[in-house]
């Protein structure tokens, strides 16, 4: 399974349905949901008091003049309600977001129907030496 940022993704779906049609015989899941920093709000990382009603009513939120994309509102949204302590950054990832609490938060936020038989990942980091968010 591979979890990645919807709105930053999109523009390479057509390679990763290329990718998957010439592997049939694998079980290849690709989760895309909104953004990295529409899961941090859903699974509680980064809370705000109406934070629940502005994830399922977002339309009703964002101002076209200043948030070009969900993401981008996203993002401010993560940024604004960030505490000082762990201020939320696209550049930088702090350590206070890999805990295992915080782990545990993600995987609530997944649906279970893509948690089956993927349990079995112990990979950290990629080939470019990218520290990356195993959950499982």
């Amino acid at each position: 399974m591979c979890i990645v940022d919807g709105a930053a993704y999109g523009a390479h779906i057509q390679g990763i349905y290329k990718y998957s049609e010439d592997r049939l015989d694998r079980n290849i899941v690709l989760w895309m949901p909104e953004s990295f920093e529409y899961l941090l709000l859903k699974a509680g990382i980064i809370e705000f008091e109406d934070v629940a009603k502005v994830l399922v009513e977002h339309y009703n939120y964002i101002e076209c003049s200043k948030h070009f994309s969900w993401e981008r509102f996203f993002t401010d949204l993560a940024i604004e309600h960030s505490s000082p302590e762990h201020k939320y950054s696209k550049k930088t990832l702090k350590s206070f977001y890999y805990s295992e609490e915080n782990k545990e938060k993600f995987r609530k936020v997944i649906p279970e129907d893509l948690k089956k038989d993927n349990n079995s990942s112990t990979e950290n980091s990629s080939s470019d030496g990218k520290n990356k968010m195993n959950l499982f």
